[in-house]
């Protein structure tokens, strides 16, 4: 049987995200229906090791982890432009500009609001960088495997014998081109 959300883990949450939540459960506790994902993002989350072949509720399980990691990406992000251009101490004309030219990362709340996660955000100012990796990676790329890709040691990022994660790479001068490469990849 799939696991259901706790209240404490439905409250102090906006009511659009206890909304989709809430609606997650339903629809994945209905066991009369397969919960769908588009194909491309399926082979992405099989190459990550996901196994489409497990029963109904195992999959509702790994659908609700997925809900619960978006909650914790959207406490990491900033929720609008607005917002982000007053962390970046930017105008909002310049947020914009930066999406039109897919310079910057973000991913869409289930409201349609734009939001921007933190990680590329270093200390004050956008990560070193991020305008080449955020047009490489391909349009509509589930946020979590970006969030998981950029906090994650990688091999073909290393040094002194370290492995960086591209965050990291980036911060320490790493060649910009090798984590865009990779972000293409994704």
């Amino acid at each position: 049987m799939a696991k259901v959300l706790s209240e404490t883990e439905l409250s102090g949450r906006g009511r659009v995200e206890a909304e989709v939540l809430a609606a997650v459960q339903r629809r994945l506790l209905d066991s009369s229906r397969s919960p769908q994902i588009p194909a491309d993002e399926q082979r992405v989350w099989e190459r990550l090791g996901a196994d489409f072949s497990q029963p109904v509720a195992a999959r509702a399980d790994h659908l609700i982890e997925v809900s619960r990691g978006m909650l914790r990406l959207a406490d990491r992000s900033c929720r609008g432009i607005p917002a982000v251009a007053r962390v970046l101490r930017v105008q909002t004309s310049r947020i914009s500009q930066l999406v039109t030219d897919r310079a910057i990362v973000f991913w869409e709340d289930t409201d349609g609001t734009r939001m921007f996660p933190m990680w590329q955000v270093v200390d004050g100012k956008r990560l070193r960088g991020l305008a080449q990796l955020a047009a490489a990676l391909r349009p509509r790329i589930h946020p979590l495997v970006v969030d998981r890709w950029v906090h994650a040691p990688n091999a073909d990022l290393a040094l002194d014998d370290s492995q960086l994660s591209p965050i990291e790479w980036l911060t320490v001068g790493g060649d910009i081109d090798v984590v865009a490469e990779l972000a293409a990849a994704l």
